[in-house]
């Protein structure tokens, strides 16, 4: 905890004292060891006399009661290792092999610092593992090289153990002024560009995905990308490539976006080995728009119709609950409404949905929670995690555990500060919008929805909620990002023949008979408590699936381990954790895709 009085006194300058709200200043920390020193990266709170640096991590707040009462739960930075900086050239075999099949000359080569290794690699086909010849792929970074790419002959790939992740050619990032860039898919295509004479071009590290792309070299640099105001996509023109562009759309807005149509070639070094280099730049300058908001094309939705012919409609994601995965799947965009009657445990059950979607499936989420404190879901989060508690007992996390869990949390939960946003929906749903662009967010967490500001006028509440039905599907359409919303029902009334409270359904939502109607899910939390008030088990109840594919309605009794915070079946155990949340601090290990069959003699 810093005693500095006055922001000044850390180097924080720039600081308006008479705005409300977060307002960016450069980093004292690290701005003046950035290339673009003047990006503003350093988030300042004057109210609460906090600060935060998104790209180093600098954060803390001045001494005051404020800071002295309320736990400041900080930014845990990633910590990644340099390979070896030493400089090579490619052998005679794989300069001819780059000049004859990818259309790339010797000066191209020599500028990208592509080299020829011997390194280990997997089994693949008849081939054993073993050490084999491979095109290296230096990732520069100013002067640095901070990661590799590695390609053998028989197309496997496999980047540097617990380096760094940033876009291949990310040094043209870094120009004064730039406005516009071009993301393609591999390091080929980022060559074939620069050989044709469009230099600004980049690729992800592990190029492209059917399922789920890693963004981390987007969320780790998103200041490079901010001020641009074009970005051209001309990923490769198959089912993984039209993934990525979606993902990249999402992150960047439409309004941003153009695509490139590479005619009747795969990706750009396809494109400049079937014609030439005047042929790439005029794809790249005939680069389109993404089309017009609010009419689909009938090329997107014949696209979209085969796609489903081809692979069938998308599958949805498991969490590890055995019965309930059979029951219900997850997939991005959709509306799902939780309800209960109070202290049953909707906030809680909806926390080990989240904790385990983010771990077996690295989504993200946006959370505005208006009855806990944000530091107390953290912890919650946390013990949903690790199955362990952080209080003093037999069963306690260990300290290096709990640092490892807390990093992860924060990097999958971002917490809107109620006391500084909009809290309106149209306030929450743009602050979310905000974070799909910024961390690229899967889901946005409302709890509850009757804390929710509502400038209703002279509507009732069916009117109401009936007005925030399409600004909620259009920020679910737009962002690709599901919309988790807890609910509390109306005072249930009670049997009169038992005198029990009855089950609440979606139609017993205070506000609007209409919560049945718009949800693609509806779940009721249930509590079966004994004869001393403690809750012994509960029933999952699945109102509604929209979608018939993801699963079907039914029960699923649960139990409540209140040591922990964790939810698990009660019929049949949980199944094992797939992913290990310790080894997601990076890229702790090498890394192996395999493509296609060999087409390099090296």
């Amino acid at each position: 905890m810093t005693k500095a009085e006055t922001f000044e006194e850390l180097g924080i300058l720039g600081v308006n004292y008479g705005k409300q709200g977060e307002q960016a200043v450069t980093c004292p920390e690290c701005s003046k060891d950035r290339k673009k020193a003047n990006i503003k990266c350093l988030s300042v709170n004057v109210a609460e006399k906090a600060y935060k640096c998104n790209h180093c991590g600098f954060c803390g707040v001045l001494n005051s009661k404020l800071g002295e009462n309320k736990p400041v739960i900080p930014f845990i930075p990633k910590t990644y290792t340099l390979p070896q900086q030493q400089q090579g050239s490619l052998n005679e075999k794989a300069k001819k092999w780059v000049s004859d099949n990818r259309g790339i000359s010797e000066s191209t080569v020599n500028h990208f610092g592509l080299k020829s290794m011997d390194l280990w690699f997997p089994e693949k086909g008849n081939f054993s593992a073993g050490t084999r010849g491979c095109i290296a792929f230096p990732y520069f970074k100013g002067e640095t090289i901070v990661n590799h790419k590695y390609r053998d002959s028989l197309k496997c790939f496999r980047l540097d153990k617990d380096a760094e992740l940033i876009p291949y050619n990310i040094n043209c990032l870094y120009q004064q002024n730039i406005k516009e860039i071009l993301i393609v898919e591999g390091e080929f295509d980022v060559l074939a560009c620069y050989e044709s004479g469009y230099k600004n071009t980049i690729s992800p590290p592990a190029g492209a995905n059917l399922h789920n792309n890693n963004l981390e070299w987007l969320d780790n640099h998103y200041d490079l990308f901010e001020p641009l105001t074009k970005i051209i996509i001309g990923v490769d023109n198959d089912s993984a490539g039209e993934n990525l562009k979606m993902d990249l759309i999402r992150r960047f807005g439409v309004e941003k976006c153009f695509i490139v149509d590479w005619v009747h070639c795969k990706d750009a070094n396809e494109a400049l080995l079937k014609y030439d280099k005047d042929f790439v730049i005029n794809c790249i300058h005939n680069a389109q728009p993404v089309p017009i908001e609010g009419i689909y094309g009938s090329e997107d939705l014949g696209v979209l119709a085969d796609y489903i012919y081809t692979n069938g409609l998308p599958a949805g994601v498991k969490i590890g609950w055995n019965e309930f995965d059979e029951k219900c799947q997850w997939i991005r965009g959709e509306f799902i409404v939780v309800t209960g009657i109070p202290s049953h445990g909707k906030s809680v059950w909806v926390e080990n949905v989240m904790i385990k979607l983010a771990q077996k499936h690295s989504w993200k989420f946006g959370v505005w929670v208006a009855e806990s404190d944000p530091e107390i879901v953290v912890i919650n989060l946390i013990q949903q995690l690790t199955g362990r508690s952080i209080y003093k007992n037999e069963n306690r996390l260990h300290p290096d555990d709990f640092i490892i869990a807390k990093a992860f949390v924060l990097r999958h939960f971002y917490f809107f500060k109620i006391a500084d946003t909009k809290n309106t929906l149209e306030g929450i749903l743009d602050k979310g919008t905000e974070l799909v662009r910024r961390y690229g967010i899967n889901g946005l967490y409302i709890d509850p929805w009757s804390y929710v500001e509502k400038d209703r006028g002279k509507l009732n509440d069916t009117e109401f909620f009936e007005s925030c039905l399409p600004k909620m599907k259009i920020f679910r359409q737009k962002n690709d990002c599901s919309l988790f919303v807890v609910a509390h029902p109306r005072k249930m009334d009670r049997d009169k023949r038992t005198n029990a409270v009855r089950l609440p359904e979606a139609y017993d939502i205070s506000g609007s008979g209409q919560w049945y109607g718009a949800p693609d899910k509806i779940f009721t939390i249930w509590a079966n408590f004994n004869e001393s008030g403690v809750p012994e088990t509960h029933d999952i109840h699945i109102l509604k699936q929209k979608k018939w594919w993801l699963g079907n309605k039914g029960v699923i009794p649960m139990v409540f381990n209140k040591t922990n915070g964790t939810f698990n079946e009660e019929r049949t155990p949980a199944t094992e954790v797939q992913v290990d949340y310790k080894k997601q601090q990076g890229n702790d290990k090498e890394s192996f895709t395999e493509h296609g069959e060999s087409d390099a003699p090296f």
